[in-house]
């Protein structure tokens, strides 16, 4: 009875005969069921959806992943030989030089999904062409743009940098022909100007003597135009030292004369065995040098400049010129320091001339300096006095005449006079106006007096 009610609780669901297609009703379970219509007596097994589904569920379980693993095996052959083509094509093009295409192929490795990769060789070798490459194509890519200078300077590195790629040779003929091809000022700038030592490092430059001259030259125009005096230097130097006959090296010259900031620089260029050869440049620049210093009211260094161009060129057609500036040099500093003042001379005779003559005893210790400047400028040295001495708070009352005598003869006229001792310069240089009339003769001395007080 208690098997019967369970039938009849049981979940039902109608189904169609295949046979005559009556509706059936029948148990709805999980199993399969044999079913016997009652109306043709077709007899034929029946299960139900929900179960054949979790049948496949099964199955699907241990199938799929297998199902999984071939595919990735399928894909990773796959894409090992794609990643051995690209390979190829890649490392072709890299031979080639031609980085664009090289990248392209190499990133087609690089990005894509490997599953399976066999001997990971083609990925490896792919980056590290890659990174060669990304310098050098960065490099062409200014080339096309057009800015050459940072080309130039792209190049150069690469050069330096990846010395032992494939890509240098390639780099050097890029270089080669952007100085062959090019104007010069298209690959000057500030950062191809500095860059040069990298290029002449490498030996990336061609025919040195034809494209360097050129080269040097518009980097020191370009710093002098931007005040950067230094720089300019250097490249107007190197080319004076190393290309000393070309029509540059001239250009050079004059810009270093129109320079005031050369003047820090003389030592330098004097040291230069090449430079210092150069037929009056360092006597012109001796004399440009003390005119720029005597307009700033620079004294001393206006004095030197002029000692220098008299001491060391004589025979220099501006030797006349740098004595009267010197002489002017020396009475302006003299005038500024404040020392004594010398009275005029004493008038000793006449002269057969309409000259003037002046006797200048030496009765110091000191090695002198006597200047005059006026309608004509002398600047003189007078020996000291071996048996001469300093004086304390009072000089003598007439000169000792114990020591050295010059005469000097000169064009009548006002004369601004300086006396300075050469041996000591703690003392201070005296100054004087004289007024030396034609045809006299005057004598005078000099001795040193010291005071007691600051």
């Amino acid at each position: 009875m208690s098997q019967n009610l369970n039938n009849a609780q049981e979940a039902k669901i109608v189904i169609q005969c295949k046979n005559c297609f009556q509706k059936l009703r029948i148990p709805n379970r999980k199993t399969k069921l044999h079913v016997r219509c009652p109306t043709c007596g077709h007899e034929f097994d029946y299960q139900s959806s929900s179960s054949r589904l979790a049948h496949w569920r099964r199955v699907g379980f241990v199938w799929f992943p297998a199902a999984l693993i071939v595919i990735a095996f399928g894909y990773g052959v796959f894409r090992y030989y794609m990643n051995k083509s690209n390979y190829e094509n890649g490392h072709k093009a890299y031979q080639n030089a031609d980085c664009a295409t090289a990248i392209h192929y190499f990133d087609d490795i690089l990005d894509g999904w490997r599953v399976l990769d066999v001997d990971g060789q083609p990925a490896l070798l792919a980056q590290q062409q890659k990174e060669d490459c990304l310098p050098f194509q960065a490099a062409v890519d200014q080339q096309n743009a057009g800015n050459l200078d940072q080309a130039l300077v792209a190049y150069a590195d690469f050069i330096s940098i990846h010395d032992g790629s494939v890509l240098v040779d390639a780099a050097r003929g890029r270089v080669s022909s952007l100085f062959e091809k090019s104007k010069t000022s298209t690959l000057i700038s500030d950062t191809s100007c500095t860059s040069i030592d990298v290029l002449l490092k490498v030996n990336a430059v061609p025919q040195p003597d034809v494209y360097l001259p050129p080269f040097f030259l518009s980097c020191g125009q370009l710093w002098d135009a931007a005040k950067d005096s230094q720089k300019s230097f250097g490249m107007y130097e190197a080319l004076l030292s190393e290309y000393p006959t070309y029509p540059e090296a001239g250009e050079a010259e004059a810009s270093l004369l129109q320079n005031f900031s050369t003047c820090a620089e003389i030592s330098s260029l004097k040291s230069n065995p090449v430079i210092v050869q150069r037929k009056d440049f360092i006597p012109s620049l001796y004399s440009f040098c003390g005119k720029a210093y005597e307009n700033q009211k620079d004294w001393s260094n206006a004095i030197t400049m002029y000692d220098n161009l008299l001491a060391e060129y004589p025979d220099y057609a501006l030797t006349a010129g740098a004595e009267a500036a010197l002489a002017r040099s020396i009475v302006a500093q003299a005038s500024e320091e404040g020392g004594g003042v010398i009275p005029a001379p004493e008038k000793s005779g006449n002269t057969s001339t309409g000259e003037t003559e002046v006797t200048i005893q030496n009765d110091s210790p000191e090695e002198l300096r006597i200047v005059f400047s006026g309608p004509e400028s002398r600047v003189e040295k007078l020996t000291s006095c071996g048996l001469c001495q300093k004086y304390t708070a009072v000089g003598p009352a007439y000169c000792p005449t114990q020591g050295p005598i010059a005469n000097y003869t000169l064009q009548p006229g006002e004369y601004d006079v300086v006396v300075e001792s050469l041996s000591d310069s703690t003392i201070k240089p005296w100054t004087g106006n004289w007024s030396l009339v034609s045809g006299s003769k005057y004598d005078s001395c000099f001795f040193i007096v010291t005071t007691l007080g600051p």
